[in-house]
């Protein structure tokens, strides 16, 4: 799109401003946190050329999925959070590793806390059930294991703003769209979780920034990149916490975290419910 639809969408208020994440912009890949490294191997794979062509934004994405999977840190988060409570549960503190498949991560305390925060989407009412005497492990009323396992927070773990960015336009080419691209809008691309849930571990992933590791080597100032405060959400996304030369998103603060999505996990076709 040009720069003067761009400007026209922002005068009307659909989008924040030309960094809004839901915008190709340059600010606004920056403020979405696409590192660098998935960007170039992208422009490098298909190339430069002077003719007009269209791209799948998915491909796209699977390049930064590829980087991030194996370069940020992993925590768990609740979007709608239910409140939970485990009866014969033991309280006690876990050591959970920030990425199951890299070590050198390193790991990050949590606490198993009587009553938990689970999804509401992951929230059933046990209608019928066993539970193996044993082990103590509840399975359904035909005796099989859970389709997943779902992620949970302890009680009082802070809350956090989340915002999960789609396309800006129902359509692949708005321009084409009858009445142009101002009847093409999306009014669902943007949705605000205003009282999602983390871990804790989330502190301990902004006091450690910049990672991975090798970045902070290479990083020859003490300036904080807005790509570095990423995670991996768990069964959800990959979110930033954008910060700009050691300054937070300005919607952040401490007492009220802002997390805006990067790029969705790659959806299993054979997922059930």
């Amino acid at each position: 799109m040009s720069k003067r639809d761009l400007r026209k969408l922002i005068e009307e208020k659909v989008v924040r401003g030309w960094d809004d994440p839901r915008l190709s912009t340059l600010k606004a890949i920056r403020r979405r946190s696409v590192p660098p490294g998935p960007l170039l191997s992208f422009i490098h794979e298909f190339g430069v050329t002077t003719t007009q062509s269209s791209i799948d934004v998915k491909r796209f994405e699977q390049s930064i999925r590829r980087d991030l999977e194996r370069t940020v840190p992993r925590l768990m988060l609740v979007l709608d959070p239910v409140r939970v409570t485990i009866e014969d549960a033991e309280e006690q503190d876990l050591d959970i590793p920030f990425n199951s498949k890299d070590s050198k991560m390193g790991s990050h305390n949590i606490r198993l806390t009587r009553s938990v925060h689970i999804d509401r989407s992951d929230f059933r009412e046990a209608i019928s059930f066993t539970k193996d005497e044993v082990t103590g492990a509840v399975f359904d009323k035909d005796g099989k294991n859970p389709k997943a396992y779902i992620q949970w927070v302890p009680e009082g773990s802070p809350t956090a703003q989340v915002r999960i960015h789609t396309a800006p336009f129902k359509s692949d080419d708005p321009k084409t769209a009858p009445g142009g691209f101002v009847n093409d809008i999306n009014p669902d691309s943007e949705t605000i979780w205003p009282n999602a849930m983390i871990e804790t571990g989330f502190y301990q992933v902004r006091q450690r920034a910049l990672w991975p590791e090798a970045e902070v080597k290479s990083n020859k100032t003490d300036r904080l990149e807005p790509e570095n405060i990423r995670y991996h959400a768990i069964r959800i996304a990959y979110f930033v916490m954008p910060c700009y030369w050691l300054v937070c998103d300005s919607d952040s603060t401490d007492d009220g975290i802002v997390l805006n999505r990067i790029v969705p996990l790659k959806e299993d076709s054979n997922k059930g419910d």
